[in-house]
């Protein structure tokens, strides 16, 4: 149960790894969702529209979640995913997303999903953590 919560939940990080997963595989669902459409179509079936329309909800709720926590893993607020829905800012988006670097160490939304401690010397402070030299 929780690795289903885990997968469909909003709080949280995602680096770039899974996120190119999750793109990538609901890229592939629409396309497939497409050919399958147009395919049965021929045939009058109202019932594999109906599923495939389904199965896109489905995953376009996960890619939209999937989205949210990556923009959380670069120190940006969810409610940028609100963008998805503009043509060719969700490109940008989602292309900036897959590029970007997220933030080292924890951040305000959690801590760093690739397990790396942030420097210390990144606290802003110019101090290490052994102290300074004067």
């Amino acid at each position: 149960m929780n690795a289903l919560r885990e997968l469909l939940g909003a709080r949280g990080r995602i680096g770039r790894a899974p996120y190119c997963w999750t793109t990538l595989l609901w890229v592939l669902l629409v396309v497939a969702g497409i050919m399958l459409i147009v395919e049965t179509d021929r045939y009058d079936s109202v019932a594999v529209p109906v599923v495939v329309v389904g199965v896109w909800a489905i995953a376009t709720w996960a890619f939209v979640l999937a989205t949210i926590r990556r923009l959380h893993d670069v120190g940006m607020s969810g409610w940028n995913s609100v963008y998805l829905a503009i043509p060719i800012a969700d490109l940008v988006l989602v292309l900036s997303l897959l590029a970007k670097h997220g933030d080292t160490g924890d951040n305000e939304y959690g801590p760093d999903p690739s397990g790396i401690p942030k420097d210390p010397r990144e606290d802003g402070s110019g101090t290490s953590a052994g102290g300074s030299f004067s």
